[in-house]
């Protein structure tokens, strides 16, 4: 099946890098042919896949200022991945560097998943306890850990979303979601351009935007003292209506190489002060437009690039032995998390 799959991608997406389009330059058919490079790359019997996510955001209104720019050279994810099982070993540093001063060491954790159990390595935040004893980090208290992944059932996709704070892109996902999901798609050799609101991409990432959405939002709720439901359920909505620019290059094996893409969120915060009585902000009648000017000068993009390499005979590294089960811990944090 590999093989077919691999073979129908490769005729999709050959020609020389100049060429525009597939057979008839159909939409139809350019979907095609991305659908089956993204099949070939989830059907291989290994890949690694590494994920660096860039983020902008300066709002002088919040007091904000924070530019992580995209770094392949350290990326945020790295990660192994066969049919039975997955490999992640995710980097916080950038994060939360700044928190914990410039000498402090990375920070970050390993996160393994097969069938039923999930080991995570959660060491690396013994520098967080070192220059905060009393702090209570739950189900990412240093050590190694397991989850049951049994017991969670259907929480399971909010729970990996909550441990990564993002979605995993998952290539079989992205196959039977993505093509549909694009708007204008358009190929130039062997690269696939087009457009889909930022939710529908979650959504085609293999993510669940409603968990996603509530994580960033119940900061915000909090600071803005408003429902994290009713804040939820905005953000949800905006996602929706924001395009996200996305760009997919294929190896010359008919693979997925890279996925691309870049959204900006800027005008969700003016958003947020036009819908205020809505969402029980409380802003006075005569300071409203001193509040929406205020956060027109706020700036929030993001950017994410995911490379994948096809490996056949992949060896992934094994999860450290671990009897500490933190299944209740993290039922409980996803619980009070309100997911």
């Amino acid at each position: 099946m590999f093989v077919l799959l691999l073979g129908v991608g490769m005729s999709a997406c050959g020609g020389d890098d100049d060429e525009t389009g597939v057979g008839d330059g159909s939409q139809q058919v350019t979907a095609v042919g991305l659908e089956n490079a993204f099949l070939a790359t989830a059907g291989a019997s290994g890949y690694r896949i590494t994920q660096s996510v860039g983020q902008t955001i300066s709002s002088p209104a919040l007091g904000i200022d924070t530019d992580l720019p995209v770094d392949d050279e350290n990326p945020t994810i790295v990660g192994e991945v066969t049919p039975d099982a997955s490999h992640f070993r995710v980097d916080l540093s950038a994060v939360l560097g700044p928190m914990l001063g410039d000498d402090a060491p990375p920070v970050g954790f390993e996160m393994w998943s097969g069938p039923d159990r999930m080991v995570l390595d959660t060491r690396d935040y013994a520098v967080i306890t070192d220059l905060n004893p009393g702090a209570d980090l739950g189900p990412f208290e240093p050590g190694v850990s397991y989850v049951d992944l049994g017991a969670v059932r259907d929480g399971r996709p909010d729970l990996l979303a909550a441990v990564t704070g993002q979605g995993l892109a998952d290539p079989g996902e992205l196959a039977h979601r993505l093509p549909e999901a694009l708007e204008g798609l358009e190929q130039r050799g062997r690269s696939f351009t087009g457009t889909a609101s930022y939710a529908d991409l979650l959504e085609a990432m293999g993510s669940d935007p409603d968990g996603i959405v509530r994580s960033v939002a119940a900061g915000a709720a909090l600071n803005l003292d408003v429902e994290p439901d009713v804040l939820t359920e905005f953000y949800l909505e905006y996602f929706a209506a924001t395009g996200a620019d996305i760009t997919v290059d294929v190896a010359t094996d008919g693979t997925v190489r890279s996925l691309r893409y870049g959204v900006d969120l800027s005008g969700l915060f003016p958003a947020i002060v036009d819908h205020g009585d809505e969402l029980g902000l409380g802003i006075p009648a005569d300071q409203v437009d001193e509040a929406r000017d205020a956060f027109a000068e706020t700036v929030w993009t993001l950017e994410t690039i995911i490379h994948f390499e096809v490996v056949d005979d992949l060896l992934m590294v094994p999860a450290p032995a671990t009897t500490d089960d933190r299944t209740a811990e993290w039922l409980a944090f996803l619980r009070d998390g309100g997911f």
